[in-house]
């Protein structure tokens, strides 16, 4: 073989392994464009008020293109004025190595779906609408060859898995403008409301009291008569020691006794001198 076809060989040589490695690298990078997996945040309760304990588990929703996950971490977003964070529990299976701002886990096998953590935050002021999510995740397990496989947030293969929660403050239940409160005293329906005219125990109620007074009072009743009728009811019209008559004073009945006297003797005085008066002028004559 002379010079020239040893040339063209070895040319033809590094050619195929020049294609060869460009193929590899292509193989490894469509798997790895391959590689998605998607997260989920959950709560029982989204509407909560200030000193509520909210529990927000994270999952695994699905994976694609490898077997499954074994660690995760990933950092925790929230707004701090409306949320304390307090802890989290690992689902079974998995180990909380970290938990400050970014949360890690890991397990001894790969999980392709289902609880991985739950954390616990506590609500301490009113919000409309204020959310708690997970970012910067970077998850790694293996592929279906037991080679390392996962997903990262830098290659735009994971979601951000978030929940909207709403903070309202509590009803006060002692509130007596609350309409739902029972013991409301402007409820019309109150049986004890001293103010209901509808109330047959109100003592003031001109319209249940039953009486025994007929509203006429014969006889000499001349000061006030109470009987059993709720009030005062004042006899005017029948008093035997005075009168009523506006404007005219009957003499009462001690004085009409000293008038007839006085007028008796008047009368027997004058009488007696005019019979002195005849027997006085009869003598003379």
């Amino acid at each position: 073989m002379n010079k020239t076809s040893k040339f063209v060989l070895i040319v033809l040589l590094t050619f195929s392994m020049l294609i060869g490695s460009i193929a590899n690298v292509k193989a490894v990078e469509n798997d790895e464009e391959d590689y998605r997996a998607e997260f989920s945040l959950t709560t029982e309760n989204v509407n909560v008020k200030p000193g509520d304990e909210v529990l927000v588990k994270l999952n695994i929703v699905s994976v694609t293109g490898f077997k499954g996950i074994a660690t995760f971490t990933g950092e925790k977003v929230y707004d701090s004025e409306v949320f304390d964070y307090v802890d989290a529990t690992a689902a079974s299976g998995w180990t909380i190595t970290a938990q400050d701002r970014n949360i890690i886990v890991n397990s001894g096998e790969t999980h392709a779906s289902g609880a991985i953590v739950t954390m616990k935050f506590r609500a301490k002021k009113e919000a409309e609408d204020t959310t708690i999510k997970v970012i910067n995740i970077d998850a790694g397990g293996d592929d279906f060859d037991g080679e390392a496989a996962g997903v990262c947030y830098k290659d735009n293969n994971v979601n951000e898995p978030s929940v909207r929660f709403k903070v309202t403050a509590a009803t006060d239940p002692s509130n007596p403008t609350d309409p739902s409160n029972p013991t409301d005293p402007t409820d019309p329906s109150n049986p004890t409301d001293p103010s209901n005219p509808t109330n047959p125990t109100d003592p003031t109620n001109p319209g249940t009291n039953p009486g025994t007074n007929p509203g006429t009072n014969p006889g000499t009743n001349s000061g006030t008569n109470s009987g059993t009728n709720s009030g005062s009811n004042t006899n005017s019209a029948n008093k035997n020691d005075k009168t009523t008559a506006k404007g005219n004073k009957i003499p009462q009945t001690g004085e009409s006794y000293m008038v007839i006297i006085t007028l008796v003797a008047t009368i027997a005085l004058a009488g007696g001198l005019f019979v002195k008066y005849k027997l006085f002028s009869k003598n003379i004559k």
